[in-house]
Formats: C-alpha cells, sequence, structure tokens
C-alpha cells in the first residue's frame, strides 16, 4: 500500500504538479509577496532586535561549506521528505563511498522533486525552533529569538553556498530553470507559515 502511494505521490509532483506549480505561483506573486509581509508584520512574540543579533551572530561566525552539521541538516531534510512521500528503507550516510559525497541519504521507492530540493526551501532547524514557541515558556522567549534569528541567517546562507555547489547535483537533478523558479516562492511560502505560527 504505501509503495502505491509513493508511485502516485511521484507521479503527481513529477508530472502533473510540477510545471504547472510554477505557473500557478507566477501568477499568484503578487499575492504570495504580500501574504509574507503580512505574515512578518503578524509577528508579536519575536524581539526584532534579538532576532537580528542572532542573525548577525550566525553571519559573523566561521561556517564552513563542509560543517558535519550542515550536512546531516541537508541529508536529514532530504530523509523527512523521503517520510513524507512515502519512502522504503530511509537512510543517512555521513561517510558516503561515493566520490565528492559528503553525505548522502539513501532510500527506496523512486523520487521526486521535493525530496530533491527540499534543503533548499525547508528550514528544518527553524522549524524546529518554531515549534518550541508553542511551549508555555514565554520566560524563555529572548532565547528562541535569538536562536529563530541565527537559524533564519543560518538557512539563507547556507541555502546559497549549496544552491551554488550543487548545481551539478540536486539541482541539476530537479532540474535548474525549475529550481531556480521555483524555490524563492516556496521559501517565501514556508517562512509566511513559519511566522504566521510563532505570531
Amino acid at each position: 500500500m504505501d509503495k502505491a502511494i509513493s508511485n502516485f505521490l511521484d507521479s503527481v509532483l513529477n508530472t502533473l504538479l510540477k510545471w504547472p506549480l510554477v505557473m500557478v505561483f507566477i501568477y499568484f506573486s503578487q499575492d504570495i509577496f504580500f501574504y509574507f509581509l503580512a505574515s512578518i508584520n503578524s509577528l508579536t512574540n519575536i524581539d526584532s532586535y534579538l532576532y537580528i543579533v542572532g542573525a548577525v551572530i550566525f553571519f559573523i561566525s566561521d561556517f564552513r561549506y563542509s560543517n558535519k552539521f550542515l550536512i546531516f541538516e541537508h541529508e536529514l531534510t532530504h530523509a523527512i521528505f523521503c517520510f513524507f512521500t512515502f519512502k522504503e528503507n530511509i537512510e543517512i550516510d555521513m561517510n558516503p563511498p561515493e566520490s565528492g559525497a559528503a553525505g548522502m541519504c539513501r532510500y527506496s521507492g523512486g523520487s521526486n522533486w521535493a525530496i530533491t530540493l527540499s534543503p533548499y526551501f525547508f528550514p528544518t532547524l527553524t522549524i524546529f525552533i518554531s515549534l518550541l514557541y508553542l511551549l508555555p515558556i514565554k520566560e524563555y522567549y529572548f532565547v528562541l529569538d535569538l536562536c529563530l534569528g541565527y537559524s533564519i541567517a543560518y538557512h539563507l546562507k547556507t541555502n546559497f553556498m549549496e544552491f551554488t555547489n550543487n548545481m551539478n547535483g540536486d539541482i541539476q537533478k530537479a532540474g535548474t530553470y525549475f529550481s531556480i523558479l521555483i524555490l524563492p516562492f516556496l521559501n517565501i511560502i514556508v517562512f509566511s507559515i513559519i511566522f504566521r505560527l510563532i505570531s
């Protein structure tokens, strides 16, 4: 049953929705952008000063593309979307034998562009921190504000690093033009949802 669902989702994502989704996003681009701005304006729990400090801390840190946490978080995000699309035998290999691969998410049951591009639009670290705002710990929100700013800066910078370093990897696999067109929209939509969640 899971295999049938997995194959169906791959077919829908790769064939039925891929380019039509880009067209829909382009058509509604103004609405998507204004929704994003409204989501930012809806934030009431965030101390903007601490949020900015958290982002600055990340940007001045000596964070390199070869960082093991970045590699693990990248592969973990692939694995999360493998789980969402009912793949089997999912495992993360941090020491793959493949030449030039720093990490690898292995799975069986086909693939789709959502799995391939997931690290570029799904900020796993930011989402985890955002969920902590749902806990009754308002006295610690200042820590979350710092961490949220740090995590968003982390996603933006590593997204750029991964995008430029993986043009012949994930980006090419999903389709370069498709990736360039859809990733900005997906990032805006995901962050809009996150900001609504924590507001």
